[in-house]
C-alpha cells in the first residue's frame, strides 16, 4: 500500500510539473509579448511626432493655425509705429507675425503681418517705410503698407517692384482718426486692405515658404526661461516678454506696462525670436542701416524654454530661417503669433529661469 501511494504521488508530481511548465511557458510568452508591445509603443513615438508635423503643414502658412478657408490670400505687411504718443496701438494682437526693429532716435517700429481673411477693424497708427523692413515683407510676397518713407526706402520700393500700398497715393484705403494728433493718426483695416488687393489684382495666394509648425515638446537643447528683457534704448522702449504657463503663451510689456491694443486685447505670442544684427547711423536724422541680410546669432523662446539659434537670410526674397546651434537643424514653432525682435549687436538681452 505504501508503494502504491508512492507511485501515485509520483504520477501527480509529473502531472503537476507538466502543468506548471505549460503555465510557465504561457506566462513567459505573455511577458515577451507585453515587452514587445511596450517596445513597439516606444518606437511609435518618433513616428507619431513626425506624422503630427506633417499634419500641421496643412495650416495657415503665416502662423500654423487652422485655415479659415481652403485657400490663402496674399499677406499684408503694415508699418506700425511704436512711439509713446502712438500708444495704445491698434490691431497688433490680431497679427500673425510681427517684426520689431529700431529706427531713428532709439524708437522701435513694427512690421505687423496680417491675413486679410481675418477681420481686424483697426490697424495702426500706420507710419513710414524703412529699407530693411522691405526685406521682411518681400520674403512673404506681401503687400507692403505704409505712409511715405525715408528716401532710401522709397528708392528701394521703386527698384524692387514690391507690391506697394503707400497712403500718399491710395488714401481711400486709410483714414485719419480725430482722436489722435498727426502724424500718429493714420489707420487702416483688413477689410480695406483686402479691397486694395482686389483693386490691384493682387488678391492671389502669395508664394513663400512656411516655417515649421508642430505640436511637440520643447527641444532637448533648450533651457527653461520665464522672462525675456530687451532694452532697445530708453525705458519707454524697453520690452519684456513673460511666459504664462497657464495660457501657454508669452505676454508682452513695453515701457514697464502691459502691452494691450486700444480695444483692450492683450498682445501675446506663441513664439518669440530675438536676433542680433549690425546697425549703423546713416545721416543727421539718425536713420539706420540694419543688417537684415546675411546671418547672425539669436535665441528662440518657445513653451517657456530658450534655445540658442543662428539666423540666415540670403536675399530679400529668401525666407528668414532659424537653425538650432546644437542640432544644426531648422527649428520648430508653435502655431500662433510669432514676434521677431531684431536687436542691435551691442544690446544685451537678459532672461530669468523658470522657478522650480
Amino acid at each position: 500500500m505504501q508503494r502504491f501511494l508512492s507511485r501515485k504521488a509520483i504520477g501527480w508530481t509529473v502531472v503537476v510539473g507538466a502543468a506548471f511548465a505549460v503555465l510557465l511557458s504561457a506566462t513567459m510568452l505573455g511577458f515577451l509579448a507585453s515587452d514587445q508591445s511596450a517596445a513597439a509603443k516606444k518606437m511609435e513615438v518618433p513616428t507619431t511626432q513626425a506624422t503630427s508635423t506633417l499634419l500641421l503643414t496643412d495650416r495657415n502658412p503665416l502662423d500654423g493655425t487652422p485655415r479659415e478657408t481652403a485657400t490663402s490670400s496674399r499677406p499684408v505687411a503694415v508699418m506700425v509705429e511704436n512711439h509713446v504718443d502712438a500708444r495704445p496701438l491698434s490691431g497688433i494682437s490680431g497679427a500673425s507675425l510681427v517684426f520689431e526693429a529700431p529706427v531713428e532716435g532709439g524708437i522701435t517700429r513694427l512690421l505687423a503681418v496680417f491675413d486679410v481673411q481675418r477681420d481686424i477693424a483697426e490697424i495702426g497708427p500706420v507710419r513710414s517705410a524703412r529699407p530693411y523692413y522691405l526685406d521682411w515683407a518681400s520674403e512673404l510676397d506681401a503687400m507692403y503698407v505704409h505712409v511715405g518713407g525715408s528716401p532710401d526706402a522709397l528708392a528701394k520700393i521703386a527698384a524692387t517692384g514690391i507690391h506697394d500700398l503707400n497712403q500718399f497715393f491710395a488714401d481711400k484705403y486709410f483714414w485719419r482718426s480725430t482722436a489722435r494728433n498727426a502724424p500718429h493718426n493714420v489707420y487702416t483695416s483688413t477689410a480695406l486692405l483686402e479691397k486694395a488687393l482686389v483693386a490691384r489684382d493682387w488678391n492671389t495666394s502669395a508664394s513663400f515658404s512656411s516655417w515649421n509648425f508642430v505640436d511637440a515638446d520643447p527641444s532637448a537643447a533648450a533651457t527653461s526661461t520665464s522672462e525675456i528683457r530687451i532694452p532697445f534704448s530708453t525705458l519707454s522702449y524697453a520690452v519684456r516678454w513673460r511666459w504664462d504657463p497657464v495660457g501657454g503663451r508669452y505676454l508682452r510689456f513695453v515701457g514697464g506696462a502691459a502691452a494691450s491694443d486700444r480695444d483692450g486685447k492683450r498682445q501675446i505670442a506663441a513664439n518669440v525670436v530675438v536676433i542680433s544684427a549690425e546697425t549703423a547711423v546713416l545721416d543727421d536724422v539718425g536713420r539706420l542701416r540694419l543688417g537684415s541680410l546675411g546671418s547672425g546669432d539669436g535665441t528662440l523662446f518657445r513653451d517657456g524654454f530658450a534655445e540658442a539659434i543662428q539666423w540666415k537670410k540670403k536675399t530679400a526674397g529668401a525666407r528668414l530661417q532659424f537653425f538650432s546651434k546644437q542640432t544644426k537643424e531648422e527649428v520648430f514653432f508653435r502655431p500662433g503669433t510669432t514676434w521677431v525682435e531684431v536687436v542691435p549687436e551691442e544690446v544685451e538681452i537678459t532672461t530669468d529661469a523658470l522657478a522650480k
